[in-house]
């Protein structure tokens, strides 16, 4: 499980399946360099259900701070 403190780069293609819609979302407009704090209600990220297994209970909202460090037109 992440915690606030937790700082981890992630690498991904935006309109792949395996990000949640609600991050995706939040990123979309950012600037290279801009820092964004995203809450993500949890209907726009794991749902009702929530990921046990990752230790994200059901019915939670996530919150993200998000700084773009590179952007990229090919696929990773």
């Amino acid at each position: 499980m992440y915690s606030k403190n937790s700082i981890e780069s992630i690498v991904f293609v935006l309109n792949d399946k395996n990000i949640i819609p609600g991050l995706a979302k939040g990123i979309c407009g950012m600037q290279y360099g801009e820092k964004r704090m995203i809450q993500v209600p949890y209907k726009f990220a794991y749902g009702s259900d929530g990921l046990p297994h990752r230790g994200i209970p059901a019915k939670t909202d996530l919150i993200f701070d998000v700084e773009l460090i590179q952007t990229s037109k090919t696929t990773p």
